[in-house]
């Protein structure tokens, strides 16, 4: 829900006190806003920005989590005040196309007492007055502040306004946010013990908080009507709903969406945004080799393709390995690195189920979930993990999974497709409704998992009402290599037709997706006609109701095959 924020008109004897503090520190007046309507809205109204190619912003909680110094400029250059080390893990990097920018040599574009504040904070005007604010003899009371940053060379240069549109997105990772040399950084593996503080971990080791991202506003479009026509969940058909107000428009591709800034929250914050959407929750999970920032970009990019609130899971994809380690003689460096995250990933199952859990026990509506890649052989685990659990506790032996049970037999009924004629016997519902509940409808996108791990998993979830979308391509250069390094026969899940007559698992065979790249295992997020296809499954269409047409040879089998003449690509506009 987008709605722009206002300050609050009573007076409160502190606002004085705080009046004069931000006086004091070099912030904005106390009109200072954020760009959001609440702690707990997700969306916010389109703001003004300074018109730079990098605009970011982190969080300072104490005196001295950020230390600034006056650089040395190049002959005829101003000197600018640029952050020289960072103190505090929560001041986390990772910035720019690659996620390669750091803190650490940004300039300070400015300084806020609330996050992304709808108007852009004035630029300090001398070190001593960013010393005042952000120094270790700041006052203690006048923090958390927001700090702005930006590339030292747009602050040379007159730079001009432009409006965004900034959205947050709930983040739980198992990552810990650890501090390396001058700067901070999510870790990219597991096996930290010790490097940093868990205070602010839950009591499952995870971390939440927001990500902020913008979108450029040049993007804004009128639109009348969606490319999908607006539906209910009715029993295996649609019904027309009235055409959406007037929108932005959607981005074209995850570059469309810049990473702002990190922001960490308490579980139950991070869970009241998400009861407050009042809407289906999707969840998603990325694959090998993807950072905390990209990840939230790209959950950002699907939330709004499918036009719902989004929660991401970061989990540790891309571990760096020591040299001393001894196959490292054996293997390349991608494998050792795909080895690593394979292992990685099977120790996150337990947080994601975890995670499920808790977000499922939150959101007013049902929980959807997108995978890509090694996210959905994550995503399958925890499925296998759930289904274990609940078929041992249907006799409410186990306390706390009895209470899993009953807990999601609360989940809204369930879309069942055209050929599914029965429930499940009434001797399962306890089993299904608690599946089920967790993961009502789950699009797995480009998979990289066994294939017999793969069939046996569908097929047994699926008997319990979790309806699949499993997308593959023939040209998935990514999955062959996977394939082949596992040694399992043609086809794999990511690149053929694996499971024939599954009852309640769709099956699109995505070989004619227009714009791919990096060997065409990102069909998934590219290609528009893909997306729409993804979108039109979670609100309950079913394959002859979309885009697609039945597969000449494997219509019987349940084989459906993205139309080779579309032209709907990432470069093309949504229809």
């Amino acid at each position: 829900s987008s709605s722009s924020s206002s300050a609050s008109s009573s007076h409160r004897p502190d606002d004085d006190r705080a009046a004069a503090v931000e006086k004091k520190n070099g912030c904005d007046s106390d009109s200072e806003r954020s760009a959001f309507a609440s702690a707990t809205a997700l969306e916010s109204a389109t703001v003004a920005r300074r018109r730079t190619k990098q605009s970011f912003e982190v969080i300072a909680r104490f005196p001295g989590a950020i230390e600034v110094c006056m650089e040395s400029a190049k002959q005829g250059e101003a000197p600018v005040l640029a952050v020289s080390r960072v103190r505090d893990p929560a001041a986390v990097g990772g910035f720019g196309e690659d996620g390669d920018v750091s803190v650490v040599g940004l300039a300070i574009a400015g300084i806020s007492r609330v996050p992304s504040c709808a108007s852009v904070p004035k630029r300090p005007i001398s070190l001593h007055t960013v010393l005042t604010a952000l120094g270790p003899r700041a006052n203690p009371d006048a923090f958390p502040l927001y700090v702005h940053l930006c590339d030292k060379q747009d602050l040379s240069t007159s730079l001009e306004e432009c409006e965004v549109s900034l959205s947050r997105v709930v983040v739980a990772t198992n990552r810990r946010p650890v501090l390396d040399g001058l700067s901070a950084r999510f870790a990219t593996t597991l096996d930290l013990d010790g490097v940093c503080d868990d205070a602010d971990a839950d009591d499952g080791g995870l971390y939440w908080g927001f990500a902020t991202l913008a979108t450029p506003a040049a993007l804004l479009r009128k639109s009348s009507s969606a490319t999908l026509k607006e539906h209910t969940h009715v029993s295996g058909s649609a019904s027309p709903k009235t055409p959406p107000s007037p929108r932005l428009r959607e981005p074209d591709t995850v570059a469309d969406v810049q990473f702002v800034g990190w922001a960490p929250a308490s579980r139950e914050r991070c869970l009241e945004a998400l009861a407050a959407a009042d809407d289906d929750c999707l969840t998603y999970v990325h694959g090998f080799n993807t950072n905390l920032q990209f990840a939230a970009r790209t959950a950002h990019f699907y939330g709004v393709k499918f036009r719902r609130p989004v929660f991401c899971f970061a989990w540790p994809s891309n571990p760096p390995l020591p040299k001393t380690w001894a196959i490292s003689a054996v293997l390349s460096v991608a494998e050792r690195n795909y080895t690593a995250a394979e292992q990685m990933m099977q120790r996150s199952v337990a947080a994601l189920v975890a995670v499920a859990t808790q977000v499922r026990k939150t959101v007013r509506g049902r929980l959807l979930w997108k995978a890509h890649s090694m996210g959905c052989y994550l995503t399958l685990n925890a499925i296998d993990r759930v289904l274990q659990r609940l078929r041992g506790c249907t006799d409410a032996a186990d306390d706390d999974d009895a209470a899993l049970v009953s807990e999601h037999q609360r989940a809204p009924p369930i879309v069942f497709d055209s050929r599914r004629k029965k429930k499940a016997p009434s001797s399962q519902s306890s089993l299904t409704a608690g599946l089920s509940g967790l993961f009502g409808r789950v699009v797995l996108d480009a998979p990289d998992a066994p294939t017999w791990f793969f069939v046996d998993t569908l097929t047994r979830a699926a008997r319990h009402d979790v309806r699949f979308l499993h997308l593959f391509n023939a040209k998935d250069e990514a999955v062959e290599i996977s394939r082949q390094r596992r040694g399992l026969d043609f086809p794999a899940p990511g690149n053929g037709f694996v499971t024939p007559n599954v009852l309640g698992v769709q099956v699109v065979d995505c070989s004619a997706a227009k714009g791919c790249s990096i060997g065409s295992h990102d069909y998934g997020r590219r290609d528009n006609l893909v997306l729409d296809d993804q979108r039109g499954f979670f609100d309950g269409l079913n394959p002859e109701h979309r885009h697609l047409a039945p597969h000449p040879r494997f219509a019987a089998a349940g084989l459906w095959l993205l139309p080779a003449a579309s032209s709907a690509s990432a470069d093309a506009p949504p229809s």
